[in-house]
């Protein structure tokens, strides 16, 4: 506390932070709504902060300048070099240099894939790619494409795996694209593949469309970051995994100010999983042999949160209930009534994260008769209620603290 110069009146410090994050990508620009939403809750910040690409120096002031903490998305060696000679606490966001001598808060790469690898075994798939950046570029890439090709692997397939030459930075459009046209040529049909981040799955459906492979029935492709100018500029619509950077950035900016006020650094990174799959056309396929199943699946997609019943479906697909019963049970594993209900909790869970809606009314939205019946299926299912769920997607002690990022 400091005062003003009237006697018996302090009040608070205000913080002088820098922050160094691009927002010409949707990760940084993911994290600034969180650090945003941070101020908003607590006494704001005095910040240093302008537009950035990921590949920008930092401020020349930097070096002599006497702030009091630093959130950065740290690109390199040197980078890091002259954060630390600052000596002002800092904060790590992007993970790109190994052993790095600050904390940083970041996504668990385990339970990024796991969602894509899921997502794909759901709707059938037998063949699997994955498409990546050079390696060595990034630390978190060659994870994402080693994890799904282990996940892929126990589940019992193979995956073939694929590097583009260069990156966005100095790529070489034209020859890569033909590059991985090649690839794409040569890959079993039909094959899902996940791609390393929204840019490479842009460049994945482009390539399709160039090679004339229909997506999604021939080549399905997913991507990650949910970039939503991205995913809506490709031609099919993107899928793409939302990446949960909102509670990143929260929980950064509240690390850093608790380092600000004295506390000291934890010594175990904060991750937290992955948020969910934003399913779009790129994905909207079933690759089952069985094409009467498939039409049925479309079919409970598309109504289960309309309320719709075994009559409705028995009546649109044309199938025999037993034998729609043992189709899914032998294929999926499950019901079609247990399939309704996880498409209607699937929707629901997104209705409770993204928006403030009364349980009423999210029970409506999803085909529940009403929010008592939608309660006690969503605590069956999930293992708590619709409330404490909600709270707990708000709240910021989900993290999984991990000594090293996945």
């Amino acid at each position: 506390m400091t005062t003003n110069g009237i006697e018996g009146e302090t009040m608070q410090r205000t913080f002088r932070v820098a922050i160094l994050i691009e927002t010409s990508r949707e990760y940084g620009r993911g994290i600034l709504r969180g650090i945003s939403r941070f101020q908003k809750d607590n006494d704001p910040w005095s910040i240093y902060f302008q537009p950035r690409g990921t590949t920008d120096p930092i401020p020349s002031w930097l070096p002599s300048w006497q702030g009091d903490g630093i959130l950065a998305r740290v690109e390199d060696r040197q980078m890091a070099d002259a954060l630390l000679a600052t000596g002002i606490p800092t904060i790590d966001l992007r993970f790109a240099v190994p052993n790095l001598e600050m904390p940083a808060v970041g996504i668990d790469e385990t339970s990024l894939v796991r969602l894509a690898v899921d997502h794909f075994l759901e709707r059938g798939f037998r063949r699997f790619a994955f498409c990546g950046s050079p390696p060595g570029q990034f630390i978190w890439m060659d994870r994402r494409k080693q994890l799904f090709c282990e996940m892929v692997a126990e589940a019992g397939f193979a995956c073939e795996t694929y590097e583009l030459s260069s990156d966005l930075q100095t790529i070489r459009w034209e020859e890569d694209q033909q590059d991985l046209i090649r690839w794409i040529q040569r890959l079993r049909k039909p094959v899902a593949i996940m791609a390393c981040n929204d840019d490479r799955g842009l460049q994945l459906l482009d390539a399709c469309r160039q090679a004339g492979f229909e997506v999604p029935n021939e080549v399905s492709v997913l991507g990650v970051d949910n970039d939503e100018f991205s995913c809506g500029l490709s031609t099919p619509p993107l899928s793409s995994i939302d990446m949960n950077l909102e509670k990143v950035g929260y929980t950064a900016a509240q690390l850093l100010q608790s380092m600000m006020e004295g506390t000291p650094p934890p010594t175990e990174n904060i991750l937290f999983p992955a948020k969910t799959i934003v399913a779009r056309r790129s994905t909207d396929y079933f690759a089952f042999e069985d094409k009467e199943l498939v039409a049925a699946l479309r079919y409970l997609n598309e109504n289960a949160c309309k309320g719709v019943t075994m009559k409705d479906v028995i009546e649109a697909t044309g199938i025999e209930r037993r034998t729609l019963e043992r189709r899914m049970r032998t294929i999926l594993g499950r019901s079609p009534k247990d399939e309704i209900t996880r498409i209607q909790i699937d929707h629901s869970k997104g209705l409770l994260e993204r928006t403030d809606l009364p349980l009423d009314e999210v029970a409506k939205q999803t085909g529940f008769s009403n929010s008592r019946y939608f309660s006690r299926v969503f605590g069956q299912r999930v293992g708590m209620t619709p409330v404490a769920f909600r709270k707990n997607a708000l709240s910021n002690d989900l993290a999984i603290p991990k000594a090293q990022a996945s």
